[in-house]
């Protein structure tokens, strides 16, 4: 089986393949667009994902830290 090679940076992806690179469902994604936290371009009749914007959702939501809550400062 062939190696999966790193899309171009140039390219643009369908909900779908963008589903399947960030590891969620494609309901997630089309939520992340409605909710303009994932930036999108329509071509002709489908969404498409510029893959240099599923780099920088990727960097943007890991860089986010979640606060403790008092019972995991406990532990």
């Amino acid at each position: 089986m062939a190696k999966p090679t790193k899309p171009d940076p140039l390219q643009h992806l369908t909900i779908a393949e963008t589903a399947r690179l960030m590891g969620v469902c494609e309901k997630t994604v089309r939520r992340e667009i409605e909710d303009e936290r994932l930036i999108a371009t329509g071509i002709r009749a489908s969404i498409r994902v510029p893959y240099a914007e599923i780099v920088r959702y990727v960097a943007a939501t890991k860089t986010k830290k979640r606060k403790k809550t008092s019972k995991q400062e406990k532990t």
